[in-house]
C-alpha cells in the first residue's frame, strides 16, 4: 500500500524508497518478534506517508492511461465486491471528454461554451480553459466493457450516455462505478462516505458533462482510492489521551529508534489499527492480531 501511495500514485523518490527499505530490513533482522517488527515498520512508514501529496497527485495532475486503468480497476473491483458482484474482466479505458472532441456542429458534437459553463478558476479549477487540459484528469476517465466502449468515439456526453445504433451507452455499462458517478451523481456535493451503501434516493441523473463534473468526480474517485489504499494508523493506547484514536506520525528524530517511541502527551505506547475498508488485497495479515478501525 505504501509503495503504491508513495511512488505509483505519488512523487516519492527512489532514494526515499531505498531508505525506508533499509530501515525495514533492519527491523526484520534485529527484532525477534515478527509482530513487533511489523509494528515498527508501520510506524516508520507513517512518518514518510503524505496524504496531501497522494490527494494532489490524483486530483490535480494529468494521469497516464496505464496508471488510470490501474486505479479505476481497483475502484471497480472494490465497488463490485462491496455490492455483492463478481469481478468484471477485460475492461477498456474510456475518456469521457475525448482527446479530439467532435466539433462539427451536429447534434452529437461537444459545445465548448456548455462544457466550460461552470468554470471558475478563482474557486477550485486549476487547469487552463481548453479541452486538452481536462481529458486526462482522473475524473474524466472510466472503464467500460469493449461492447459498450467500441462506438463511444468522440461523441458528446448525451450521445455517449444514451448510445447510438447497437452501442448501449454509459447508462447500460452495468458497473457500480458508472452507475454512481457517471450515469448518476450523488446529490450531496461533499458526499464522501463510500463505506455505506448508496441508495437511489441519494443519486440524481446526469444530463451533461462539464468541467465541474470532472472536478467533482475526480474528488469522489480520490475519496474511494483513499479507502482502498488506506495505511494502518498509529494510535495511542491510552483511552484518556487526546492522541487516542487520532492517527499520529513518528518524529524524524526517532526513525532510527522507533521501538522507543512513546506518546509525547501521556508517554503511553502506540498500537496499530487496520482499516476495515481497504481493498481485499490489503487486508490485515491473518497471522497478526491488530485491531480494526
Amino acid at each position: 500500500m505504501f509503495f503504491i501511495r508513495c511512488k505509483t500514485l505519488g512523487s516519492g523518490s527512489a532514494s526515499t524508497i531505498e531508505k525506508i527499505m533499509f530501515k525495514s530490513c533492519g527491523q526484520i533482522e534485529n527484532t525477534a518478534n515478527s509482530k513487533i517488527a511489523l509494528t515498527n515498520i508501520i510506524k516508520i512508514i507513517s512518518y514518510y506517508d503524505d496524504e496531501d501529496e497522494f490527494k494532489n497527485y490524483l486530483t490535480m495532475t494529468r494521469i497516464t492511461d496505464n496508471t488510470a486503468k490501474f486505479v479505476l480497476q481497483h475502484i471497480v473491483d472494490y465497488l463490485e465486491i462491496k455490492y455483492g458482484c463478481s469481478r468484471v474482466p477485460k475492461m477498456e479505458l474510456e475518456h469521457i471528454l475525448p482527446k479530439s472532441p467532435k466539433s462539427d456542429g451536429s447534434k452529437s458534437s461537444w459545445d465548448k461554451n456548455t462544457f466550460f459553463s461552470t468554470y471558475d478558476d478563482k474557486v477550485h479549477h486549476y487547469a487552463a480553459k481548453n479541452f486538452r487540459a481536462w481529458h486526462e484528469r482522473l475524473g474524466n476517465l472510466t472503464l467500460l466493457t469493449k461492447t459498450v466502449n467500441i462506438d463511444a468515439r468522440n461523441y458528446n456526453f448525451p450521445t455517449k450516455l444514451a448510445g447510438i445504433n447497437e452501442f448501449k451507452g454509459y447508462k447500460n455499462s452495468k458497473l457500480y462505478l458508472n452507475e454512481f458517478t457517471l450515469k448518476n451523481k450523488p446529490k450531496k456535493i461533499n458526499f464522501n462516505d463510500w463505506t455505506k451503501a448508496i441508495t437511489d434516493s441519494e443519486l440524481e441523473s446526469r444530463t451533461d458533462w462539464t468541467v465541474n463534473d470532472i472536478h467533482e468526480r475526480t474528488l469522489w474517485l480520490y475519496q474511494i482510492s483513499s479507502l482502498i489504499w488506506k495505511l494502518p494508523s498509529v494510535m495511542c493506547t491510552n483511552p484518556d489521551c487526546t492522541n487516542h484514536k487520532v492517527p499520529v506520525h513518528a518524529p524524524v528524530k526517532l526513525i532510527d529508534k522507533i521501538d522507543t517511541w512513546k506518546c509525547e502527551i501521556c508517554e503511553n505506547t502506540f498500537s496499530i489499527e487496520w482499516s476495515e475498508n481497504v481493498d481485499r488485497s490489503y487486508k490485515i495479515p491473518k497471522d497478526y492480531e491488530f485491531s480494526y478501525s
